[in-house]
């Protein structure tokens, strides 16, 4: 059983929600490259559902992310919470990724 689930939003950004984990990763990426084929230009996923991320959910989004640079587009993260975006930051992915409106820490 999925513990996220993808779907188009109406502003264009695939809206992803749920935990992406060890789990959830490979169905992850797969749901994301199905709901992205068929259109061009830049991807955006708005995590403003995602609940969890760990590694592999982190891998995901790198093998995404070279599949869509491999096509000639760009991917990028919107409204990632604290706790995913912590991991991003930990796993210096946060400077990989395009990241929109995360929420500001003190002493960042």
């Amino acid at each position: 059983m999925a513990t996220f689930s993808v779907s188009a939003g109406s502003d264009g950004a695939l809206n992803v929600a749920g935990e992406l984990d060890l789990a959830a990763a490979d169905e992850f990426a797969t749901a994301v490259l199905e709901h992205a084929t068929g259109s061009s230009g830049p991807v955006v996923l708005d995590f403003a559902g995602v609940e969890f991320l760990d590694s592999t959910g982190v891998s995901a989004l790198v093998r995404i992310r070279n599949t869509f640079l491999d096509q000639g587009r760009t991917l990028s993260l919107r409204n990632v919470a604290e706790r995913p975006l912590r991991v991003l930051q930990i796993t210096a992915m946060d400077a990989v990724f395009e990241i929109e409106n995360a929420p500001q820490r003190d002493g960042v």
